[in-house]
């Protein structure tokens, strides 16, 4: 069975000293439906830091609003610090994301996935 970390103490105090008061620090650490890539981007930073830490979920909410797409750069900024596992949802924005992904990935066509797949082949024109 997963275990929830106990953040160390430097993460709880980082988090507290950044992100607004009325965020409890806990895990899981919820930085609200609000969020913009900066509070992700602040989040991220103190969390691939801690030692206590083996993997990161991160929900993220896209809706018309403060997040964008600039939460990816912010991802790839961290993905070589811990594991993060990514799951997005939401309203109409998530769905028009989604369709273009989905758009972009049929347009390779079955065949060429699954060669890219094999050949473990990272598409750069995706991001």
């Amino acid at each position: 069975s997963l275990k929830l970390a106990k953040f160390e103490e430097k993460t709880i105090k980082g988090l507290r000293s950044e992100l607004p008061e009325e965020i409890a620090i806990n895990n899981p650490l919820d930085i609200w439906g609000d969020a913009d890539y900066l509070r992700y981007d602040v989040a991220l930073k103190h969390l691939t830091e801690d030692k206590s830490i083996d993997v990161i979920l991160c929900n993220i909410l896209f809706q018309r609003g403060p997040i964008d797409e600039k939460v990816v750069e912010v991802l790839k900024k961290y993905k070589d610090k811990k594991p993060i596992f990514v799951m997005c949802y939401g309203g109409n924005y998530t769905k028009e994301i989604m369709e273009k992904t989905v758009e972009f990935f049929e347009n390779k066509g079955k065949v060429k996935l699954k060669e890219d797949d094999h050949e473990r082949v990272w598409y750069k024109d995706f991001l």
